[in-house]
């Protein structure tokens, strides 16, 4: 069993019983397994992970290479080696139109998803509607993809601005959309 395989079975372990005080920050604790998605730079994973002392029980996920992450963002070393030393199991090329496709996504139950401020590459404006109609796809895509990733009570949290022209996004309709579908 590789390292990554050894991590991914570590997240199946029942949390309850490890006896240690549990940590919140915002809407997150320290004893919830976590799937961070589409992480640049993993400086909001490596916050998360030092605020609650360990990421044992986190998966931090990008859609590059870590060879690639290395080059786009220069942070990322940094944030990546504090994450390692907290324990938490990184993915590199992990698709957010579907989580389930990565060998090591596929049998795993989450009590929060988390995708900071998805975005397509830009092939136009921000404003254009073509533009945010590919914007649509990927979240509305990411949300139907956590449906059967979530533990009973597990939410998704998508971080988003919403001046324009992200507002017209529509986040929340898509939300709807997607979560209307379980019944």
């Amino acid at each position: 069993m590789d390292y990554l395989q050894s991590r991914m079975k570590m997240l199946n372990i029942n949390n309850k019983e490890v006896k240690k005080e549990v940590k919140w920050m915002k809407h997150y604790s320290s004893c919830q397994k976590i799937l961070l998605v589409g992480e640049g730079d993993f400086s909001f994973s490596a916050c998360l992970g030092k605020a609650f002392g360990s990421a044992v029980n986190m998966v931090a996920t990008s859609l590059y290479s870590k060879e690639t992450t290395m080059l786009k963002y220069s942070k990322s070393a940094k944030n990546l080696i504090e994450l390692k030393d907290l324990g938490c199991t990184i993915i590199y090329q992990v698709d957010a139109h579907n989580l389930r496709k990565h060998p090591l996504l596929n049998h795993i139950l989450f009590d929060r998803i988390v995708f900071n401020f998805p975005a397509t590459a830009l092939k136009w404006s921000e404003s254009n509607v073509r533009q945010i109609e590919r914007h649509q796809r990927l979240v509305k895509s990411f949300l139907r993809s956590c449906r059967d990733m979530l533990e009973k009570n597990g939410e998704v949290h998508v971080t988003h601005k919403i001046k324009e022209p992200y507002c017209r996004w529509e986040i929340e309709k898509l939300a709807e959309g997607c979560w209307a579908v379980l019944g």
